[in-house]
């Protein structure tokens, strides 16, 4: 089982891990995280061949925590904390972080771009908070 901040973190890590971010793009990319943003930051080649790396990576650890990438979407969250509400904002999230990628990852019509955007503002949304603490620490 797993909460929204459990998955955006392991999202982040993975990210970096597989290869379709570095350091310091990320550091950009949680500045700015729409489509503009990720096409400027990001190379195209390296997006579309690390992409697929980091959703393999993804679903690996989605299933390790009691989930399910291939079924996941605005509606039905396997594996996350049932006492956690799914309220409109976290459909939303979940809709376009997961049921676009479900949906498109295996046609013509697939952008890397636009599900990296929507991967990064998942993660930007919860954990927020989290950066805000550190921030206001100092």
């Amino acid at each position: 089982m797993f909460t929204d901040k459990d998955l955006a973190q392991a999202m982040l890590a993975l990210m970096v891990s597989s290869g379709l971010i570095n350091q310091d793009e990320l550091e950009l990319l949680r500045q700015g995280s729409t489509e503009n943003d990720v096409r400027e930051t990001l190379g195209a080649i390296r997006m579309n061949r690390a992409f697929a790396r980091y959703w393999a990576a993804l679903g690996v650890w989605m299933q390790a925590n009691g989930g399910d990438q291939g079924s996941t979407s605005g509606t039905q969250v396997p594996g996350r904390d049932k006492s956690l509400k799914l309220d409109l904002s976290a459909k939303s999230l979940y809709e376009d972080t997961f049921g676009g990628v479900n949906r498109y990852i295996s046609s013509a019509t697939f952008s890397p771009i636009k599900a990296i955007s929507n991967h990064m503002r998942f993660v930007n949304f919860y954990l927020h908070e989290e950066d805000s603490e550190s921030d206001s620490g100092d």
